[in-house]
Order: C-alpha cells, then structure tokens, then sequence
C-alpha cells in the first residue's frame, strides 16, 4: 500500500451497448470501458478492460506501464459534436486514446439539454481526478510525486488544527 501514490479510475462508454437514464441524470451504459491509474514511485500502471454490465463479466483487459519521464502530454479533446476524447501522448509519440462520451443522439431535438447531460455524464466518469493526476505527471514527472505527498501533509494538517480549534471551542463554552 505504501508504494501507491494516487490512483484515479475513468469509466467511459465501452461501445456497442445499449444506453439509459433518469431525466436529468447521465448516461448509464450496458458496456463500460474501466479505465484504472495507479501512481507508483517507478511510473504509472494503466489497466483497462470493458465491463458488461447486465452480465458482470470483464474482456479484452490490457495492461501498460510507463515510467514518469515518458509522459509527454495529456488532452481531452472535442472529436465530433460533443464527442469528447482523452489522449495521453508518451514521448515516444504512441498515444492512447480514451473515448469519455458518446455523441448525442440523432433524435435529440435540445442541443443545450444533450450539452449538458454531456457534461453530468463526464463528472460522474472519473475524469476530474484522472486529469488531475495525469496532468500532475505530465507537467512535474517524478516531482509530482514529491509535491501530490506534500499537499497532502498540508490538507492533514489542517484538518487536525481545524477538529482541535473545534474541540478547544467546545470546551469553552
């Protein structure tokens, strides 16, 4: 357990499937592509595989690992109408693409309403906490590591000032 760092997961359209959901809630899919980060002092373990979720059965899982110093940049991108992708692109220019969303329907008559359903559906993806990582590494490499273990020392800190001023209040009173 100590030798992870951070890890983030994405769970995007697996392709295919069927798709549903609630007025006003995301997208929820028959097939899921999980996509899981696992931040490591020596690099980043990246596994994925597609989930059928009706049946609760994992196939096609594909394993990458990739040192800090070999992540060049990471995007997420507007392919076609609210069609959004992730790329992590590794130095030696192999990039792995990750599809977030799917485009709307042809039946959508709300642009608005299908853009914003978009948006709800990728933050319940996983992809605010994999960007954050991921960017993290891209920009600092290893140092990422170093400054992710100090700003958590920070916000422990803060925490532990913020109860004792609570309880110190609390026994004022």
């Amino acid at each position: 357990p100590n030798d992870v760092t951070a890890c983030a997961f994405i769970e995007a359209p697996g392709g295919g499937q069927k798709k549903a959901r609630v007025p006003g809630g995301p997208w929820r899919y028959s097939t899921y592509k999980i996509v899981v980060f696992i931040v490591t002092p020596d690099g980043v373990r990246q596994f994925q595989s597609n989930l059928r979720f009706e049946t609760a059965q994992f196939s096609r899982e594909d394993r990458f690992n990739y040192r800090f110093d070999a992540v060049s940049s990471v995007s997420v991108s507007d392919r076609r109408s609210d069609q959004r992708v992730l790329e992590l692109t590794l130095v030696d220019g192999k990039s792995r693409e990750i599809c977030l969303s799917e485009p709307p329907d042809d039946a959508s008559t709300d642009p608005a309403e299908d853009s914003t359903i978009n948006n709800l559906t990728l933050e319940s993806s996983g992809l605010a906490r994999a960007l954050h990582i991921l960017e993290g590494i891209a920009a600092d490499g290893k140092e990422w590591i170093s400054r992710e273990r100090q700003r958590g020392a920070e916000r422990r800190r803060e925490r532990v000032s913020t109860v004792r001023n609570l309880r110190e209040q609390a026994l004022h009173r």
